[in-house]
């Protein structure tokens, strides 16, 4: 303690003393500052208990020399917390357009054809007829356009109905005659179409 007494004593050797001290001091306080501005080395500031852990704002401390300067640590920023994505409105849904019905097409109607005029044969001429042992022979001309012949007969002109249909010769034998009767004939054509002509010219006869 004496040694150190007599050092301090010297004024000369004091002086010299503070002036490093003072240089110690700066350059301390330098090494904290840029280590509180790097984030680095620096110490972490405690919380208070109670505190829900969020970091606080910048802490100044530690050290001040007798210089002025002042040793201060500060705190990087915590996470900043992303905005929420936006939503989109959902698009409308799309009503289906109807398919349209087509128009049915109109049913074609049939044209009829024209049917053929059809021609009625001429009534048959030269009707006559003669007795041949117990029947009468009739004959007659072909008429035009007539493919077939019906032949009539009755006791008098009154009364003639039909005989015999369907002929398809000139002539015909009447078998179911009676002696003293007299007997009236007729005869019409029949086309290929079924069209019957007039009747002919009456022709009478008397069996006996």
């Amino acid at each position: 303690m004496g040694i150190l007494a007599t050092w301090w004593n010297s004024r000369s050797r004091r002086s010299r003393r503070i002036g490093v001290l003072i240089a110690l001091l700066m350059l301390v306080g330098l090494s904290f500052a840029a280590g509180g501005r790097l984030g680095g080395n620096g110490p972490e500031p405690s919380l208070t208990p109670g505190e829900s852990g969020t970091p606080g704002p910048s802490e100044s401390g530690g050290l001040t020399a007798s210089g002025g300067l002042t040793a201060s640590t500060s705190e990087s920023p915590g996470p900043t917390a992303s905005p929420a994505p936006s939503i989109s409105p959902a698009s409308p849904a799309l009503t289906p357009r109807p398919t349209p019905t087509p128009a049915p097409k109109p049913t074609p109607i049939p044209t009829p054809r024209a049917t053929a005029t059809s021609t009625t044969p001429a009534p048959p001429l030269g009707l006559t007829g003669v007795k041949a042992g117990k029947h009468i022979n009739l004959t007659w001309n072909a008429s035009a356009g007539g493919v077939s012949y019906n032949v009539y007969r009755g006791a008098s002109e009154g009364s003639i109905t039909l005989l015999k249909k369907g002929v398809t010769t000139t002539s015909y034998r009447d078998l179911g005659v009676t002696l003293g009767t007299t007997y009236s004939y007729q005869v019409t054509a029949v086309g290929s179409n079924g069209a019957e002509s007039a009747r002919s010219a009456i022709f009478k006869i008397t069996f006996t």
